[in-house]
């Protein structure tokens, strides 16, 4: 789920401040179509299709002044991820965000910033706070977007383990020994709790991973206090000395699992919200006008969808039905064949949040429009 804190990186290219170049690049190295900075060959395949006409000659102006832009930042660009954003701004600023996700090279040229395709990789790939552990050694990470970030390395103060002896004369040190060690196992889970909770509120997280042995993670998330505990989405028998390449695969494996799994859940509620008429709507017209009224808690729409309607020039209502001027304030309205942007545009302007669902949740959804909406009243 994205809100309009996510975008917060980006809110000055979605002011109408100079037109944006908006560019999505896929300069994945795994892949041959990439190699020897081709990914620059698809850029400027891309640049031709959008620029081909202009109305005014300040926007081919301006065009070829973000284009220039980017070329420099691309030409100086060593590819280290999977995916580069980049959008430019026709008064010279450049922001740049590498993502270590699967990204589709596009680019689109308009009044503002195309942000669809990184919300869209925002809402598949949250941040997940990731704990793993054992006895004696632990590790927290966080990973956002494919890219991992170690937080805290734990080591217990004396080795934590099950101790086995043999023979009746040494039942009292085995007993002895094996509850010592079961204080320090203790201390130390508690101890990793701890930094948990203290780097889940320096670095928040959406969802949380418990890795390691089985033992472990059940004791773990008995100690987690109940806002962490809500958090927990699964638990993986992971090493805790594994490799963190291992890690984020994992991660990134049991998070596509869960999100398909919420994704349908939400569409099951929002639908039978919207039949019962109880603070839900479905179909693009319904959705439109909650959204126009202001009414939209959080936006859900189909991965894939492509909707057609108009856009009023002056106050940013949007309709499904053919509208030469607009309802609310007369002025005209703009054809649009891509009013998926405007509709996030205007749901994230709102404080909505955002949704987008895949797989079985998506074809559940375009059943009823593909769009839809919780309300706030």
């Amino acid at each position: 789920m994205i809100s309009k804190t996510d975008l917060a990186p980006v809110a000055e290219y979605k002011m109408a401040v100079g037109r944006v170049l908006s560019v999505y690049l896929d300069v994945d190295q795994a892949y041959a179509e990439n190699l020897n900075r081709n990914f620059e060959a698809a850029f400027e395949s891309k640049i031709k299709e959008a620029g081909r006409s202009f109305e005014e000659e300040y926007e081919q102006r301006d065009f070829e002044t973000c284009v220039s832009e980017v070329r420099k930042v691309l030409k100086a660009y060593q590819p280290r991820a999977r995916g580069l954003v980049i959008f430019a701004r026709s008064t010279g600023s450049i922001w740049l965000r590498e993502l270590n996700v699967p990204v589709v090279t596009e680019v689109f040229w308009g009044a503002t910033a195309h942000v669809q395709q990184f919300l869209e990789a925002l809402d598949e790939f949250e941040t997940y706070g990731v704990v793993l552990i054992d006895r004696s050694y632990s590790r927290i990470f966080t990973v956002k977007l494919g890219t991992i970030e170690k937080h805290a390395e734990i080591h217990a103060s004396l080795s934590v383990r099950h101790l086995k002896t043999a023979g009746t004369d040494h039942l009292y040190s085995q007993s002895h020994l094996q509850r010592k060690a079961d204080e320090h196992a203790l201390w130390h889970l508690k101890r990793v709790v701890e930094l948990l909770d203290h780097f889940s509120r320096l670095k928040p997280f959406d969802r949380l991973v418990l890795a390691g042995a089985t033992e472990a993670t059940s004791e773990l998330f008995r100690l987690l206090p109940k806002a962490l505990r809500r958090k927990v989405i699964a638990s993986a028998t992971i090493p805790a000395n594994a490799p963190e390449t291992q890690i984020v695969e994992e991660v990134l494996f049991l998070g596509r699992k869960a999100e398909r799994l919420h994704e349908l859940q939400t569409v099951e509620v929002l639908v039978t919200a919207s039949r019962k008429g109880k603070h839900g709507v479905t179909t693009l017209p319904e959705t439109l006008a909650a959204l126009n009224g202001k009414r939209v808690r959080e936006l859900v729409y189909a991965e894939g969808v492509l909707f057609h309607g108009w856009v009023c020039q002056e106050c940013a209502a949007l309709f499904a039905n053919d509208m030469m001027n607009c309802e609310f304030c007369g002025m005209p309205a703009k054809p649009d064949d891509d009013l998926m942007e405007a509709i996030i545009a205007k749901a994230l302007a709102e404080g909505a949040t955002i949704e987008q669902v895949r797989g079985e949740a998506a074809e559940q959804l375009k059943l009823v429009g593909g769009i839809g909406a919780f309300l706030r009243y």
